[in-house]
């Protein structure tokens, strides 16, 4: 027997052996508690790599050299059989297990499964040549990428942490970070016993001890020398500066596992920075486009409205597309973001013209916008005097109805008077007869508001009637005068006249 498992997610089993002969996967029974064989799966095996998120294994043929198989054991089902572009005997691989190397001779050869933004990728380190090749492996087929890691020959440690693949360097006591999202460069290089800035974004700083340093998990090494033990301490907020581009490093933090809000944090200071609005408009496109295919793939109910609250956004779980990018809900934004910009000194035309980027990016990628950020955006072009753009939104629904953005526009009639006329067609659709009347005879508009009166119901002529008994008899005789004179201040849209 070579190792044995937990499946922690399994549904159709519990457990697995590999041993020589392959792989034996079983159920755990509880009453009484024993173990039930599943399914057996015959294949030589000189190494195996295992990945305990996915359930994904991968062996190595015995006796043929850079033949490899697949098994997905949370599905119990065998996956494709792959052969590298070299042939790799077994025993030239470094030992399955971390904390092994550095009790066996060195190997030329290091193998590790790892998943990569939500999809298992196998890597394949030769020192001789520097060069990591890179084979995504699915259900039915292993698929080797192109633009492999080139790497100057030497002794190297090859690992993956939080779908970053670091690669050590003992010759020269070094780490170079790599996002294979960004290319195939390194963006971080980590020097040990130094004080420089990536040292202190990537690592903890420790002796230059790279040779006597045994991994014995992803985060977790040991100096077997001095009896030490020191854990990788990733900070993406650091190593995110190297990213360059306002777009990059929002994406960097975002593909980081619990980073959204200090991705959101990011997003508000720059903005508060007054960054351009064609970097905003570039993340809000890329942002929205992960966005929607979430929604294509998750069930509605995720993103609807719970009478429950939510919990907090650290420990909320994350939806991230297949390019290991997390999504950032309207919600979060409106309350991370857009509403402290409102309360900002920034210029009120840069406030409207982020919001309307935010809004187009969504419209673009056919996702609803939901009402908060509508009235948000409708708020602000008021307070700037966009008038014709809101009207224009209006017009094309690009704005949806409701009584908030009703209450909005009858507050803006003094500076823009036709917005009462935009209300009362708002009203219209909602089907607010009543509010419609009491306002148009509010204002003296006796003559619009019977023009809609095949539409009022007993609830809504008891509501004018209480209104007009409670104006002074001069107003009623103004009134009065002009219904019958035919005369009107404004003119019935289409929706009102009859």
């Amino acid at each position: 027997m070579l190792a044995y498992h937990w499946i922690t997610s399994g549904v159709l089993a519990d457990f697995l052996i590999v041993h020589s002969g392959g792989l034996d996967l079983y159920k755990l029974q509880e009453l009484p508690l024993r173990l039930l064989p599943v399914k057996t799966f015959a294949f030589p095996t000189g190494r195996f790599w295992l990945e305990p998120r996915t359930g994904v294994l991968v062996l190595a043929h015995s006796s043929k050299p850079g033949v490899l198989r697949s098994y997905f054991c949370i599905q119990t089902k065998v996956g494709p059989k792959f052969h590298l572009t070299q042939p790799v005997p077994a025993s030239s691989w470094a030992p399955s297990f971390p904390h092994v190397p550095t009790l066996a001779p060195p190997s030329d050869h290091r193998g590790v499964l790892a998943q990569l933004y939500e999809v298992v990728h196998f890597l394949h380190l030769c020192q001789s040549t520097g060069q990591i090749k890179l084979y995504l492996l699915q259900l039915d087929a292993a698929v080797l990428l192109p633009d492999p890691i080139q790497r100057s020959p030497g002794l190297y440690d090859l690992y993956v942490v939080d779908s970053l693949i670091v690669i050590q360097s003992e010759v020269r006591q070094e780490e170079y970070v790599y996002d294979l999202s960004a290319g195939r460069q390194p963006f971080v290089t980590v020097r040990y016993g130094t004080e420089n800035q990536s040292t202190k974004g990537c690592l903890c700083r420790r002796e230059p001890l790279l040779s006597r340093l045994v991994r014995v998990d992803q985060d977790i090494l040991i100096d077997t020398e001095a009896g030490r033990c020191y854990r990788l301490d990733m900070r993406p907020e650091e190593l995110a500066r190297a990213q360059g581009s306002l777009t990059a490093v929002l994406l960097f933090l975002l593909r980081r596992t619990g980073c959204r809000l200090e991705a959101f944090a990011y997003l508000r200071d720059q903005i508060l920075a007054r960054a351009p609005l064609k970097s905003l408009s570039e993340f809000f496109m890329t942002s929205s486009k992960a966005y929607r295919q979430v929604a294509l793939r998750v069930t509605p109910r995720k993103f609807s409205q719970s009478s429950e609250p939510r919990a907090s956004l650290s420990v909320e779980p994350e939806l991230k597309a297949d390019s290991g990018l997390a999504v950032m809900l309207q919600a979060d934004m409106l309350a991370l973001v857009l509403q402290d910009l409102c309360e900002s000194p920034l210029p009120s035309a840069y406030v409207t013209a982020v919001m309307l980027e935010y809004q187009r990016s969504l419209v673009t990628q056919e996702i609803h916008v939901s009402q908060g950020v509508q009235q948000l955006v409708a708020r602000q072009l008021v307070l700037t005097g966009n008038f014709v753009l809101l009207q224009t939104m209006l017009h094309h629904r690009i704005l949806a109805d409701c009584s908030e953005l009703v209450c909005l526009l009858l507050s803006a009639v003094a500076t823009y008077p036709a917005s009462l006329q935009l209300a009362l067609d708002m009203l219209q659709r909602l089907k607010g007869h009543g509010q419609a009347a009491m306002l148009l005879v509010e204002r003296q508009l006796l003559y619009e508001a019977c023009a809609c009166t095949d539409c009022w119901s007993s609830e809504t002529l008891q509501t004018v009637e209480a209104s007009l008994a409670s104006l002074p008899p001069s107003e009623l005789v103004t009134m009065a005068r002009d219904f019958i004179r035919g005369r009107t201040t404004l003119l019935p849209s289409r929706s009102l006249s009859k």
